[in-house]
């Protein structure tokens, strides 16, 4: 009996390892997906002149007022077999919104800069000098959030 109970518990540990690496497998190939998804050419700048922050991990809206932008308007969702979700960005004419984490340094008034293909966003702070990643936006609770608070409804 002892010995069963040993194999079992061994059993389950094999189990759950595999699970766990096999998530993190998907994990990789799901970012690397929607990594290659923005690679799109997207380049713009722009002063902050609204944050909003919701109570998701720092998760929110930043409104730029663009100063350069490579395209006019922007606004594309995914909608795909395995990854359902929303680019880090919208621009329409010369307002922009940016879909992210956001530091508590960030304030009005600052400059960003965004470069898609980089995946990186750049800050240029009152106070100093920041950058932050771009990512899709696929988490369900930010997804609302974004579609409940965006300036372009």
């Amino acid at each position: 009996m002892k010995n069963f109970r040993h194999i079992v518990r061994i059993f389950t540990v094999f189990v759950i390892s595999y699970l766990i690496y096999y998530n993190f497998q998907l994990s990789k190939k799901e970012i690397a997906k929607s990594n290659r998804l923005l690679h799109n050419n997207v380049a713009f700048e722009g002063i902050i002149v609204r944050i909003q922050r919701s109570n998701n991990h720092a998760f929110g809206i930043i409104e730029l007022k663009l100063i350069k932008c490579n395209v006019n308007d922007f606004y594309k969702s995914i909608v795909h077999n395995e990854f359902k979700g929303i680019y880090p960005y919208r621009i329409k004419n010369d307002l922009a919104e940016l879909y992210t984490t956001i530091s508590n340094d960030i304030k009005v008034d600052d400059s960003v800069k965004v470069v898609s293909n980089d995946l990186t966003i750049y800050y240029n702070l009152q106070k100093g000098y920041e950058e932050g990643s771009l990512y899709m936006i696929s988490e369900g609770s930010d997804l609302n959030y974004v579609r409940e608070n965006t300036t372009f409804k």
